[in-house]
Parts: C-alpha cells; structure tokens; sequence
C-alpha cells in the first residue's frame, strides 16, 4: 500500500510540474508576443528559444512567430548574419512541409510561403554571402565618393550605383537613392518617389532615412494635399469650423510624426553621427541649434554636427555655419575669419546665393570680430553678386 501511495504522489508531483511548465512556457510566449509588438526582436527570439526548451518541442504557433521575427530581423539588415537566413529558410521548409493541414491556418501558411519565396533572393552559401557584403561594401564607397567627393561630383554615377544598392533592399542605398530623387540630380526629379525610398530606408532603422523620412513629411507636397482638401470645402461654405478644425488637426499629426522619426535618428544618432551624410548631419545641427522638433537647444551639439558636415564638402552646411560665425549665435561669439571661410567654401562647393555676397561685402567693408577692412575684396563680391543678378 505505501508503495503504491508513493507511486500515486510521484505521478502526481509530475503532472503538476508538467502543468507548471507549460504555464511559464505559456506567460514567455506572451512575452514574445509583446516584445514583437515593440519591435523588440532579439528579446522576441530569447523568450521564444525559452519556450521550446521548457517545452522540449515546438509547435505551429511558436514557429509561426519565430519565422515572422526572423524576416524582420534579415528585412532591416538584410547582409548582417548569414545564419538568420539559413535558419529562416529551415524553418520555412519545415513549416510548410509539417502545418500544411493544421485546422484553420491557411492564412499564416500563406504568410511563411511568401517568406520563404523572398529568401530565394538572398545568397545561398555563407561564401556567396561574404562576397556580396564585400561588393555592397564598394558600392557604398564609391556611391558616397560620387555624391559628396572632394574632387569632384558625378550625380548620374551616383544614381547607378545607389540604385544597385536599393534593389538589394540596403537602407543606406535607399536613402541615397530618395535624395537624388528628391533634388533630381542625376535623374528626374519624382517627390512620390523619393518619400516611398525614404520610408523603406526609416523602416529598416537607418538613421539617414528616418531624419530624411521626417523631414520630407513636413514637406510642402504632403501639407499642400491637406490644405486643398479643407480650403476646397471651406470655400463651398466658409463658416465649415469643423474643415478648419480637421485641417489643424491633421497639420498637427504630421508634425507629431516627422518629430518620431527624428527622434528615433536622435536615438542613435550619437553612436553613428561619423556615418551620417551631410544633409541629415545639417539637419541635426538646425535641430539642436534651434531647439526644432522637441530637441533641447544645445549651441556646442549644433556646432558638432554642423563641424561634421563641412567635412563632407557639402556647401549648404558650409553656408550655415558661415552665418553662425557672422551672426555670433556660436558659442564663441562673432568670427568674421571663420564666417569668411565658410562662406567662401560654400560659394566654392556651388551655393550662389545673393545672400553669401551681401554678407563678405559687408564683412570686408566694415572689417572688425578678427579682420581688417579690405575695399578690393569688399568690391569684388559686390561685383559677385551684380553677376549672380544677372544669371537670374
């Protein structure tokens, strides 16, 4: 009889350790879920990877989410490990081959089909895989060299070549791509175009494509559509308070999230500001210089920022510090050498503004903040500018 009892008690010690594990199993799978919902996808993987060890197996709902997180992962860094690849590819096989008949999930087979058809793109080796990051790799270099170059732009060439890295889903070649779209160098200019690369490139978490995304949201083309549509109804009947109400309304939800995508490029902005490209570091340094777009005003992080875009060679960040050395809004005060230099510079790099004339006409008449009067020079700008009147 005691060994029977003892027998009864184990096997009811393991039914209830079983039914524990499969309620901490449950809770993490939750907490999969949840960090999946934040984008959190490394934690999404752990607790995952902890659900099939308590339970010592897998099922269609832990694989489903498994495969899902892992195309996220490869979808904003598409050429960063080889082995999420592969191992979103085994998965998939194995899904589609073991749940083709699970009750009611036609609609998750048909997601994890469509997955595994879009890793058919990516390199089928792990030696495939080193030789195409080594091409991207050159690509980048050369894209950058044609675009910001100190001896000289190509935008046809930079076109070309940030193209090839867009049509391999790099977030980098994206952004490159929407700017030439953008300003139409190299190409005709197409705004819907442009926007559609910058969301790609923010979506996959590049830094340059969310500051590039937030700001083309704020663009002209996007509140035009807005400011018709109510202006349209308003003009049918001008007492509508309820278009003027909408129209504010929806003006302040696209500046609410162009603000979150600046502020997701803030985010990381710190750690990657050596790899930013001109525009997106000029738009920082107006960022904090300003206090733009929830930013705390910080004269010393502008100027960084602004200091690290005139390396690039990019005229217009060349222009903008020029100005904050003649206006004094840097942290030295007024620096008629330094706003001299930078003027210049950026008449130099192509900016042929009526503004950077006036401004070293001036400075050279009045002379004083760190130099002398110097009548030549102050004519000869005048003169700049009579020819920049006459091109117009």
């Amino acid at each position: 009889m005691r060994k029977i009892i003892l027998i009864t008690f184990a096997l009811l010690a393991s039914v209830q350790f079983a039914f524990t594990q499969k309620a901490i199993a449950k809770i993490k799978y939750e907490e999969a879920e949840e960090a999946y919902s934040i984008n959190d996808f490394e934690t999404t993987l752990t607790k995952l990877n902890e659900v099939e060890t308590i339970l010592e197996s897998t099922n269609p709902k832990v694989m489903y989410l498994k495969i899902m997180v892992q195309s996220k992962i490869i979808e904003k860094k598409p050429f960063n490990n080889y082995k999420i690849i592969e191992n979103a590819r085994q998965l998939c096989t194995k899904y589609l081959k073991d749940y083709e008949n699970v009750p009611n999930n036609d609609d998750k087979y048909r997601d994890i089909y469509k997955i595994a058809e879009s890793l058919k793109k990516y390199p089928k080796s792990e030696e495939e895989f080193v030789t195409k990051i080594t091409l991207l790799d050159s690509l980048h270099k050369q894209a950058h060299k044609f675009m910001y170059g100190k001896s000289g732009v190509d935008y046809k060439m930079a076109f070309i070549l940030y193209k090839q890295l867009a049509d391999n889903d790099d977030a980098d070649g994206e952004n490159g791509l929407g700017n030439l779209y953008l300003r139409g160098l190299g190409v005709e200019k197409d705004f819907a175009k442009a926007k559609s690369l910058f969301e790609l490139s923010a979506a996959k978490g590049n830094v340059n494509g969310q500051v590039s995304f937030g700001t083309i949201l704020l663009r002209k083309e996007n509140t035009k559509d807005i400011s018709d549509e109510y202006m349209n109804q308003m003009a049918k009947n001008p007492n509508n308070q309820e278009a003027t109400t909408k129209m504010y309304s929806d003006f302040k939800k696209l500046g609410e999230r162009a603000t979150e995508y600046y502020k997701l490029a803030t985010a990381q902005g710190d750690n990657t500001k050596y790899a930013l490209d001109p525009k997106t570091l000029l738009i920082f340094g107006v960022s904090y210089g300003g206090g733009l777009y929830g930013y705390r005003k910080d004269i010393n992080k502008a100027m960084e920022y602004f200091r690290l875009a005139v390396d690039n060679v990019d005229a217009e960040s060349h222009y903008v510090l020029g100005c904050l050395y003649h206006q004094g809004t840097t942290t030295n005060g007024k620096d008629y050498i330094q706003a001299i230099k930078y003027l210049r510079l950026a008449n130099q790099y192509g900016k042929n503004d009526e503004i950077i004339f006036l401004l070293l006409k001036s400075m050279y008449e009045t002379g004083g903040f760190g130099i002398q009067k110097d009548k030549k020079e102050a004519k000869f700008w005048s003169g700049e500018m009579k020819k920049a009147d006459s091109l117009k």
